[in-house]
């Protein structure tokens, strides 16, 4: 009587050994099936992405970013949307810079990844106002571009070293005390407005003017953003100009 139950047991044991064995055989063969293309992408993650399973997908790029499915499917982007992270730089342009296309700040500066272009200008076309036009700047890769528009709201800025903002501070500051000093205590006021003025005028458009946008010329920081149209419109150009310091 002893015995039976020891037998059951090690039958039991026995089953529970092969189990595990004819589940990973199940699962392994499962696996085979998950990719009926063969383009080395799952059947599932396609199917999510509306992907057909019925064509290779691997080097198609239905969203024009610049990445194939298959590195979109090792990015862990989407394949259906160009600028994943919304960040204004598209998921193959981010890939190029090295930002990353799932992180709309990579740095964790605070700025958008869109909003941190540089590079160098590729072309610019004026509009009807002189101010105005569309900019393509070549990003550091030599192959990927960004576009965007320039309006009379965007700041153009030369970098010309601290010396050069400095000197346009002191025409400022001198110009200021002078009309202090001739008209008493009204010249506070128009001093004020001078200072405005000036910042003003950086404003509109820095030290520079979309003259400088001129090919090659090389771009330190632009910032871009969606106008209410969805036009991508450059909210800054900062240019790492010399050539404006020696015009000045």
């Amino acid at each position: 009587m002893s015995k039976k139950p020891l037998l059951i047991t090690a039958i039991v044991a026995l089953a529970m050994l092969v189990v595990p064995g004819a589940a990973l055989a199940k699962h392994h063969h499962h696996h085979k099936l998950r990719d009926r293309n063969h383009d080395g992408i799952p059947d599932k993650w396609e199917k999510k992405n509306h992907l057909s399973l019925k064509v290779n997908q691997a080097k198609r790029d239905p969203d024009h970013d610049g990445l194939n499915n298959k590195q979109e499917f090792k990015d862990g982007t989407n394949p259906g949307k160009a600028d994943t992270d919304g960040d204004g730089l598209n998921d193959g342009q981010e890939i190029e810079v090295g930002d990353n296309p799932n992180n709309p700040d990579t740095d964790g500066d605070g700025v958008r990844d869109g909003e941190e272009i540089d590079g160098t200008v590729q072309s610019f076309t004026q509009g009807t106002d002189p101010n105005t036009g569309t900019l393509t700047i070549l990003l550091p890769d030599g192959t990927n571009t960004v576009t965007g528009a320039v309006t009379t709201d965007t700041r153009i800025e030369c970098d010309n070293g601290d010396q050069g903002g400095e000197v346009h501070a002191s025409d400022h500051g001198d110009g200021g005390d002078q009309s202090g000093d001739n008209s008493g205590g009204g010249g506070d006021q128009s001093g004020d407005g001078g200072d405005n003025g000036g910042e003003n005028g950086a404003g509109q458009a820095g030290n520079c003017s979309t003259a400088d946008l001129t090919p090659g010329a090389v771009i330190h920081e632009a910032k871009i953003e969606k106008a209410s149209d969805g036009t991508p419109t450059f909210t800054k150009i900062e240019l790492e100009s010399t050539s404006a310091g020696n015009g000045d």
